[in-house]
């Protein structure tokens, strides 16, 4: 996000209102929908037809996706932000209600649930008022050979036994942890609110090194070609070297734009792509050089991780009221090679301060694009 600005130009302010004019695309219809009975902030995740998924009004949902019914749903007493990690048994998803959930795939019956210690922990939700500690993510399970690893809000990160529910080990960063953590040769990644990023060994939980940056790290680490890429509220997106933790490479979003989208790789090219906030834009970057091969405008903020498939770049952006600049909510679909958008769809527009929009990543299956919305409706398209 910006920080308070009291004076502009008449080129910035033009620059500025330029920037807010979103791509242009022909507009899609959905096939169905799927309602939910809140926001849904969770990504989706498919497996065998079913898609995994949760919501604020405290339910994790499995949704048959050829009968377009409901398989299940399981309640928790917390909004569930978090994404499916999925085994041959389980579900697991985390909740705001402080527990992390392993569920049968087949009937959402409770195998265990781990206590991640911070069902107490209080969200600062956005609004236009500082302080400008907006926490609306959650940390995610990351399952690497029958562990799962995941972030709390009470600043640790938690290795524990995908079969039993038992902690393994568990590692004290300086702050509230929302990132997901990544798995690359023996070492699992996260980044923290304290503004580091942590290299802890897979099997003890031991740093192996931290990098720094300058404010909140809210962004994925993601392992792309031996390269790290992550995304921090100071400005920068980072790649970094895996096994040192040494720079390669930073970028810098010269309008102050806080970075908390995560990246996903281009297919066999050396490249990636990823969204920004306040600058309202998806972009591909070259994974050696950290150059911008491509730069697009959304209509509003793009935290959302995008889905890159069959050439084609799907992301996200919320909306937002009462803001210095234009921020409204949308979905574009762009060409993976040039980013010219291809189609859209203009998500509704809701009640509260980030009043709508496409948080979490969509998902294909069979030809067909699930895609989660915050008016709370899970909405499927044909591609």
């Amino acid at each position: 996000m910006f920080g308070k600005i009291t004076h502009y130009s008449k080129g910035w302010m033009l620059a500025i209102l330029l920037a807010c004019t979103a791509a242009t695309a022909a507009a899609k219809q959905p096939l169905w929908h799927f309602a939910a009975q809140d926001s849904i902030w969770s990504s989706i995740v498919i497996d065998n037809d079913i898609a995994f998924f949760g919501s604020d009004d405290g339910y994790i949902y499995a949704l048959d996706t050829k009968k377009q019914q409901l398989q299940w749903k399981f309640e928790t007493t917390g909004k569930v932000r978090s994404n499916a990690a999925i085994n041959s048994k389980y579900v697991y998803l985390s909740s705001d209600d402080g527990y992390l959930y392993a569920l049968d795939k087949t009937t959402g019956k409770m195998a265990w649930q781990f206590d991640l210690q911070d069902g107490d922990v209080a969200r600062i939700l956005p609004k236009n008022a500082p302080p400008w500690a907006f926490d609306y993510a959650k940390s995610s399970p990351r399952l690497v050979d029958n562990h799962l690893y995941i972030g709390s809000a009470d600043g640790h990160l938690y290795a524990i036994n995908a079969t039993t529910g038992q902690q393994l080990w568990r590692y004290k960063t300086g702050g509230i942890i929302r990132s997901t953590p990544a798995f690359h040769n023996g070492l699992i990644f996260v980044g923290s609110w304290d503004g580091h990023v942590y290299a802890l060994e897979q099997k003890s939980g031991a740093l192996k090194w931290r990098f720094t940056t300058d404010a909140t790290v809210t962004s994925n680490p993601v392992i792309i070609q031996d390269t790290l890429i992550i995304g921090s509220r100071d400005t920068y997106i980072y790649a970094l070297d895996p096994t040192t933790g040494d720079k390669k490479w930073q970028y810098r979003f010269i309008d102050g734009s806080w970075v908390e989208s995560s990246a996903i790789a281009a297919h066999q090219e050396s490249a990636f792509y990823i969204g920004s906030s306040d600058s309202k834009k998806v972009l591909k970057f070259d994974l050696t050089s950290g150059q911008v091969l491509w730069s697009r405008h959304t209509s509003g903020w793009t935290w959302a991780t995008p889905l890159l498939n069959d050439g084609v770049v799907y992301i996200g952006s919320t909306g937002a009221s009462q803001y210095w600049t234009p921020v409204r909510p949308g979905f574009t679909a762009f060409s993976a090679d040039k980013g010219e958008p291809l189609w859209n769809y203009q998500p509704s527009i809701g009640k509260h301060y980030v009043h709508g929009g496409v948080f979490g990543t969509p998902a294909v299956a069979n030809d067909k694009l699930y895609v989660p919305d915050l008016d709370g409706k899970l909405y499927v398209y044909k591609i």
